[in-house]
């Protein structure tokens, strides 16, 4: 499950960020037309569906860790 929320995160992060300037990209290019397409409603349903496709893309990490038994990396020395 760690393993999963990591990779998740990652993953959120970097494309919410992408969201964030694809929107600013839209209100510099096109600032009369940005209101049809930019609004509050519209925000919250992009954030939920970049979420729900993160989540969705990354559920294959928590099937191989399940029939795997994959705990994850672990740093330590080697003796």
């Amino acid at each position: 499950m760690k393993v999963y929320r990591t990779y998740c995160s990652i993953q959120l992060s970097s494309r919410l960020i992408v969201a964030v300037t694809l929107q600013r990209t839209a209100c510099v290019l096109f600032p009369h037309k940005v209101r049809l397409g930019c609004s509050p409603q519209n925000a919250g349903l992009i954030i939920v569906t970049i979420v729900l496709a993160v989540f969705g893309i990354n559920i294959i990490i928590l099937v191989m860790s399940d029939v795997n038994g994959y705990k994850g990396f672990k740093c330590s020395p080697s003796t």
